[in-house]
């Protein structure tokens, strides 16, 4: 699978198609070149204290990068346009200056403020809209007032003893109010406009911490669910009724959908067929064509292998997207116009059309992928969404709904009532219904396949199938970048376990050589990983982790960010100084080989897992460059 040079860098990944690609490496084991499957290389070039300062593409046409004089990105510049940051004394992002090559006459700025514990207090949008937030003396948000421009009122959140949110206020007087067991799992999520509740869902879990049933109280449906030896679903009930049946092979591909088959794969996990459609990849593995009854889409790619058009059958037109030089999609040009988007970091906040002029402003909460509120076309509306954090409906000024959706289990859309025009949608990420796919960032999901239509760029790492969508375990996981490098916290039962957590590991994807570090686990125990306590190659593996503590009665939480692989080198690199760990020591090594690298430059470290986790989630909360609450 993997071709390693004399110290042990990966130099080329062999893949079950008989194609490989090929990495260099300069004398301070920095990544030089990649060469794709395609034969397309993309070239990197570093400054004297080792950091990305170009990255080039086979046509000529590249990245830069400019960094202050501690290190933090300070520009970025491509052929779409220059990406500007400012930060203070501390390190903390105070500004974002953006400007579209495509663009003329008009540059997106924002700007962001805080208190002496590093909280957000402010933000102030590219429309020159002040939001503003407050906070209780445990750094928990418990006021966040939007710009103006969406109407008076605030939203307003209240947490139990043990920070989970209970109550979450809303301008228009729609409340949600969220109830858990003792481990923590949610029980309820309840919208409710005074004493009517108009949305909303409450569930059941097993031992496992997976949900076995799920009332939409909405609709006035209850769905009961059924999953294999690891986790996958294979049955939804309604009643008598089954709505929904999935079976799957042992890489996790999915064979039938209510024992409709065959569902026909390759070698490397690409579907190339289901009942009525077929499709091809080329050698990277992105989709090329789809045709079905309807007629033929193609598909095209980037050198990053990011979708930049879908060419739809018919009249349909064709469907292009640029991205920035992280990932953002900021425009997609179709047959319905030109949509081009504004960020506050990773959040969508902002739509123009191609003169620059406001369609719609969005309020996102703390949360990566949260809506709060809509301004379009001067009306304002209220989101609202299940416990999976899909949007199942919007409401108006007045409180009452005025948008709904339902979705089956791996997000295809059963049923919808309003005309709205809204773009957040299944686990709330943007849906595209000129395609049908869904934009997870990294990479585009199909909801009616129930899996990406690209690999996932971390590769190997994984797992053996780079298209699968959480692991078939889509009632009880999110995937909001589309891939996943991950810090995982384990919560036992038994005194303590619910508070301070258990156990804590990290895996990482170390340049397609992956390293799980499971410092004084089990896990590492039971596959003989050998020294360090730490896992390799096929044991470096998301699923089988989860799985094994899962088996165990424990409830497994994953928290993704995202790492470059020179930061991911030096992670690797603490792991192999300091080595296993001591019992009860575990989260005291992973902070020790997390803390001041990357997005975990503010991370304090604790003994307590759980503790460490309030960190991780504080970090993954804006502002993300300054780590969040302290």
């Amino acid at each position: 699978m993997f071709t390693y040079d004399a110290f042990g860098r990966v130099t080329q990944t062999n893949f079950p198609s008989t194609l490989s690609e090929t990495y260099a490496y300069d004398a301070n084991n920095n990544l030089t070149s990649k060469t794709d499957r395609k034969g397309q290389t993309i070239t990197y070039v570093y400054d004297a204290l080792n950091r990305l300062s170009h990255k080039g593409y086979p046509d000529a046409t590249g990245v830069d990068y400019i960094y202050d004089l501690v290190g933090k990105i300070q520009q970025a510049n491509d052929p779409t346009g220059t990406y500007a940051f400012a930060y203070d004394n501390m390190g903390r992002l105070i500004g974002t200056t953006t400007s579209y090559t495509f663009l003329t006459g008009r540059t997106f700025t924002a700007s962001y403020s805080y208190d002496a514990a590093s909280n957000r207090t402010g933000f102030t949008d590219p429309e020159g809209g002040a939001s503003t937030y407050a906070y209780d003396t445990l750094n928990r948000l418990t006021t966040l007032a939007p710009p103006a421009a969406f109407g008076t009122g605030s939203f307003g959140l209240s947490y139990d003893a043990l920070s989970r949110r209970t109550q979450m206020t809303r301008p228009n007087g729609v409340n949600s109010n969220y109830t858990y067991d003792s481990l923590s799992r949610l029980l309820s999520v309840l919208h409710q406009a005074g004493a009517s509740t108009i949305d909303g869902a409450t569930y059941t879990v097993d031992a496992a911490g997976n949900r076995t049933s799920k009332t939409d109280r909405l609709a006035g449906v209850t769905s009961n669910y059924a999953y294999d030896a690891i986790y996958e679903l294979t049955n939804v009930t309604q009643g008598t009724n089954t709505t929904e049946s999935y079976t799957y092979d042992p890489v996790g591909n999915r064979l039938s959908s209510l024992g409709v088959s065959p569902y026909g794969y390759n070698v490397s996990n690409e579907l190339s067929a289901k009942p009525g459609v077929t499709y091809t990849y080329d050698s990277n593995g992105n989709t090329l064509t789809k045709v079905d009854s309807s007629g033929t889409t193609t598909f095209a790619w980037d050198f990053e292998n990011r979708l930049t058009s879908v060419t739809l059958p018919g009249s349909g037109g064709t469907v292009t997207f640029a991205y920035d030089p992280f990932g953002r999609r900021i425009k997609k040009v179709s047959s319905a116009g030109t949509s081009i988007y504004a960020y506050d970091l990773q959040n969508l906040i902002e739509e123009t059309n191609s003169s620059g002029a406001v369609v719609a402003r969005y309020t996102q909460g703390v949360k990566i992928d949260e809506p709060l509120a809509m301004l379009r076309s001067g009306a304002t509306s209220y989101y609202q969404a299940d416990g999976l954090g899909s949007v199942t409906s919007l409401s108006n000024a007045a409180g009452a709904l005025a948008q709904t959706y339902a979705f089956d289990s791996f997000g295809k859309q059963t049923a919808s009532s309003g005309s709205l025009a809204n773009p957040f949608q299944y686990t709330a990420r943007e849906f595209d219904s000129e395609t049908n796919l869904q934009f997870s960032r990294a990479r585009y999901y199909d909801p009616n396949a129930g899996r990406f239509i690209s690999e996932d760029p971390i590769g190997f790492r994984a797992g053996n199938n780079f298209y699968q969508y959480v692991l078939n375990d889509p009632l009880n996981s999110i995937d909001p970048l589309g891939l996943d490098t991950t810090v995982i916290i384990i919560y036992d039962k038994g005194v303590g376990g619910i508070t301070y957590g258990s156990h804590s590991a990290v895996l990482i994807d170390n340049g397609g050589n992956p390293i799980l570090y499971d410092p004084a686990g089990s896990y590492t125990e039971k596959h003989q990983c050998g020294s360090g306590q730490a896992c390799g190659d096929l044991d470096a593996d998301a699923s089988k982790f989860k799985k094994f503590h899962q088996d165990n009665g424990s409830t497994v939480k994953f928290f993704v960010f995202k790492t470059t692989p020179q930061e991911e080198k030096q992670i690797a690199d603490r792991i192999d100084q300091i080595g296993g760990a001591a019992p009860f020591f575990c989260a005291t090594s992973v902070s020790n080989v997390l803390s001041g690298i990357g997005p975990f430059k503010s991370l304090k470290g604790s003994m307590f897992p759980g503790n460490l986790a309030d960190q991780l989630n504080n970090i993954l909360h804006p502002p993300k460059p300054s780590g969040g609450k302290k």
